[in-house]
């Protein structure tokens, strides 16, 4: 795996190491927020019967957007406590 980075909605790849404290904070929310909440998938092909789509929740989003290694960086700067 090559060095952890946040994609950002504009399509952006920042390093953990590069992100701002503030940004690293509102990621940690944002990840837990659709932990919560969910987040949706979807895609197919070009008729309606290849379409699907699928919500995930819990542990599996946060594996999937690097709760940990966010996390992490947290709190190598000492802006969250170690749990």
């Amino acid at each position: 795996m090559g060095k952890p980075y946040w994609t950002t909605k504009n399509g952006d790849d920042i390093l953990y190491k590069d992100l701002t404290d503030s940004h690293l904070l509102n990621i940690l929310s944002f990840i837990i927020r659709r932990a919560d909440e969910g987040v949706f998938f979807g895609g197919g092909g070009w008729d309606i019967e290849d379409m699907w789509c699928d919500t995930v929740y819990g542990e599996d989003v946060l594996n999937m957007l690097d709760y940990n290694g966010i996390k992490k960086e947290a709190i190598k700067r000492k802006l969250i406590d170690k749990e």
